[in-house]
């Protein structure tokens, strides 16, 4: 038998073997098994890193420094889309980067301020239709994930006047 036949057989064997124990740990251990399972696909499919238009901008030192990267994130949108950019340029361009529209606010949301209904959950509306004009991004995996928002202002022509850029993150 060759040197590489045998090696194959030992990686085989091996193999069959931590199939086995794992099999074993999942038999004894369902829960804990699905769940390390969950965690472990989760971080492999997702996203682990900042869109091209934050990279280099938002760095591992902004972490948990909120408001120091949310003007960094808002400088760096000013600077790519000035005052009188399309609106439909920002939109496909964060669009293109992996930027997502947040959703309608629910239909049964009670606007701010109104008297929320008794023993019935419920959802306050936004104040304007601003996340309309919000895109947001997120990275990260778990235990923790990082997120980017971009809010702009148009005037009556859709020309952007102003955009707002917010970062933040969270762990479980």
């Amino acid at each position: 038998m060759s040197g590489s036949s045998r090696l194959k057989k030992i990686s085989l064997s091996v193999l069959g073997v931590l199939a086995l124990v794992i099999a074993g740990i999942a038999v004894l251990f369902p829960t804990q098994t699905y769940l390390f399972a969950l965690f472990m696909i989760t971080n492999i499919t997702a996203n682990h890193h900042p869109p091209p238009l934050a990279q280099g901008v938002i760095t591992d030192n902004d972490w948990l420094k909120w408001d120091q990267g949310s003007r960094k994130f808002t400088a760096a949108l000013n600077k790519r889309f000035p005052p009188g950019t399309p609106e439909s340029e920002v939109r496909t361009v964060l669009d293109s980067q992996g930027f997502k529209n947040l959703p309608p606010p629910a239909p049964d949301c009670i606007p701010e301020g109104q008297t929320p209904p008794i023993g019935r959950s419920y959802t306050t509306c936004p104040p304007d239709d601003r996340w309309k004009r919000t895109m947001d991004y997120r990275w990260g995996g778990l235990p923790c994930d990082q997120s980017l928002s971009a809010t702009w202002f148009v005037e009556k022509r859709g020309r952007v006047v102003r955009l707002e850029g917010h970062y933040g993150g969270g762990c479980l």
